[in-house]
């Protein structure tokens, strides 16, 4: 890490010798256990979180494949949605579809390994979520042992890169950006697909610098593990491209060279994963980079800089462990202050330090396959093994500046990465323990009048935070022991404000200015390539719906719905989110508008 000058210059007075004294003591044998068991007492909390949105489905799958019943090939379980046109226009019809789901969408994702995985619950723990937490819980202690491990082996030995190595790993481990994979069950795959990426580079420096023998080979069968665990592993690439150009002993040329099996092996999993039909089709969630590639070039921009953002930036945690605003604008304020340090930092040391520009192309090549689906926390398990390098090369490199900014600068990066981080990791594990994307999972209508008349009407979710939660609003009241309605229809969804007009007997506009799918789990059911257009009608069980109007992007602005009966009819009941929970929707006089919050 650096040359030598800066070594010398890093044994003087003050806080510069502290650097050489802490990187001597983070070579020790016992950090790396210790390291360990922080990432479990950190990550504790997930222990009481219970099951959460997917998990639910997905353990009565396995359940069926343990015990024997028919569900399926045993690796179905990410099997999101895998129906004949027929079947989704029937279930569009009766509400279990939002009504513009497209005909065409497909999501079907091969991760036979994750499945495993999961099985090994489903037939020794299959009613203790507890332990199934606590299995993902050891996975992620494992992935921290050996970030720590493949950092101590880029950094290099002397002092300076120990104490690179301790913070990279340490920034690894309180990462707020984590707390989907480790909290959420369903996501372990993320975990695994990390824990074999970084296997995979540590058996790839082995063959380059030591000559093992067996590392070549060793190297591929961890990249096929990342690649059959999530297609997230797919990054793996990027570690190995960013080795090859920027620390392999052979020079950049040779480095490349030796990547060419892992890419051959990458290319043969793309062609194979395609051809046997895996994959997405007709969601705006997930593009296909390989079926859809104009339309996965047009979203890169946008998504790339959203995930840097959350990955080096204010984290989408900051404001659950903020809730003051004065609070929440300072953190966000010193978040925003450190990211620019740290890129510019990276930027001026790029071609002196061999180990940051490791870490610079890695993350950069890293998030482009991830890009493929709608930016979120989960997606930045691999891309932050080399961002983590990123931020401990800054602070040891300011550090060790005798320059008074440059130490200022070096403390407020380690203050937002290494202490204002764990604070929003740990609020991060709220919104999956106790929300449902967007809605708290005890927000189930309980103020909804005669409950009881439910059975026999269909229940019309005219706005909810989320689709995914309006569609499974009768799962959680039955779950909560309440009545469940006969059928359920949800019209609209996402941030508001939603403006519903009645323009008739049976009728309702329904206006969402940012449109109907800006929510990611509405932008699951139909993608950009499928969009809806003025004039187009769905018809279901209860209403006819037409598209009035549409946004540049072909989402739908404003929607006209034609019910089948009267508004005040008994058999239809008109529900709309509030804030906190779903209320009765007193239908409005004909002519009179009603904002939704």
């Amino acid at each position: 890490m650096g040359e030598r000058g800066d070594e010398v210059e890093g044994e003087g007075r003050g806080l510069a010798a502290l650097v050489v004294r802490l990187g001597r003591a983070a070579g020790g044998r016992w950090i790396a256990p210790l390291l360990a068991l922080f990432a479990l007492v950190l990550h504790a909390p997930t222990l009481g979180g219970g099951l959460f949105s997917d998990d639910i489905p997905q353990q009565a799958f396995l359940r069926k494949v343990v015990e024997g019943r028919e569900a399926g090939p045993w690796w179905g379980l990410f099997s999101l949605v895998d129906l004949a046109p027929e079947t989704i226009a029937g279930r569009r019809l009766s509400g279990l579809l939002p009504w513009w789901t497209a005909d065409e969408v497909r999501v079907v994702f091969f991760r036979p390994l994750a499945v495993a995985d999961h099985l090994i619950d489903a037939a020794l723990w299959p009613r203790s979520p507890a332990l199934m937490h606590l299995h993902s819980l050891l996975l992620f202690a494992l992935l921290c042992a050996l970030v720590l491990r493949l950092h101590r082996r880029l950094a290099g030995g002397r002092p300076r890169g120990a104490l690179v190595a301790l913070i990279a790993a340490l920034s690894f481990t309180v990462d707020s950006t984590h707390g989907a994979p480790v909290a959420w069950i369903a996501q372990r795959n993320a975990l695994l697909a990390a824990i074999f990426a970084v296997a995979c580079l540590l058996a790839h420096d082995r063959w380059r610098r030591g000559g093992a023998r067996a590392g070549p080979l060793a190297a591929l069968v961890f990249l096929a593990c990342a690649l059959l665990s999530a297609e997230l592993g797919v990054s793996t690439i990027a570690l190995l491209v960013a080795y090859g150009l920027a620390l392999d002993p052979a020079g950049w040329r040779r480095g490349l060279w030796a990547t060419l099996p892992a890419g051959a092996l990458a290319i043969l999993w793309l062609a194979l994963y395609g051809a046997l039909g895996f994959g997405a089709r007709a969601c705006g969630a997930y593009v296909d980079p390989i079926h859809s590639p104009a339309i996965f070039l047009g979203l890169l921009p946008e998504r790339l800089a959203a995930l840097v953002m959350m990955d080096l930036g204010p984290s989408q945690a900051i404001h659950l462990a903020f809730e003051a605003w004065p609070l929440r604008v300072a953190a966000q304020a010193l978040a925003w202050a450190a990211a620019a340090i740290v890129i510019g930092v990276v930027v001026a040391r790029l071609r002196g330090d061999h180990y940051l520009r490791f870490a610079t192309i890695a993350f950069a090549l890293a998030l482009a396959p991830i890009a493929s689906s709608i930016p979120g926390d989960r997606l930045l398990l691999i891309a932050s093994v080399a961002s983590s390098a990123m931020i401990a090369g800054t602070i040891v490199a300011l550090a060790g500046d005798r320059r008074r900014l440059a130490r200022v600068a070096a403390a407020l990066v380690a203050i937002v990465h290494l202490v204002l981080a764990p604070i929003a990791l740990v609020a991060s594990f709220e919104p999956i323990t106790r929300y449902v994307f967007g809605a708290p999972i005890d927000a189930v209508g309980r103020e909804l009048a005669e409950p009881q008349a439910l059975a026999h009407q269909s229940l019309i979710v005219v706005h909810a935070p989320s689709v995914l939660h309006g569609l499974q609003l009768p799962g959680y009241r039955a779950l909560a022991g309440l009545g469940a309605p006969a059928f359920t229809h949800v019209l609209g969804s996402g941030p508001g404000p939603a403006l519903v007009t009645r323009t008739g007997p049976r009728a309702l506009e329904l206006r969402e200015p940012a449109g109907f799918l800006v929510d990611p789990t509405a932008s699951f059911y139909r993608g950009v390539d499928v969009p809806l257009r003025t004039g187009d009608t769905v018809a279901t069980l209860a209403y006819r719906a037409e598209v009035i109007e549409v946004d540049g992007a072909g989402r739908p602005t404003l929607v006209r719905f034609e019910f089948t009966r009267k508004l005040e009819h008994p058999s239809l009941r008109l529900v709309a989110w509030d804030g906190r929970d779903y209320v009765d929707l007193a239908p409005p006089a004909i002519g009179e508008a009603i904002r939704l919050p």
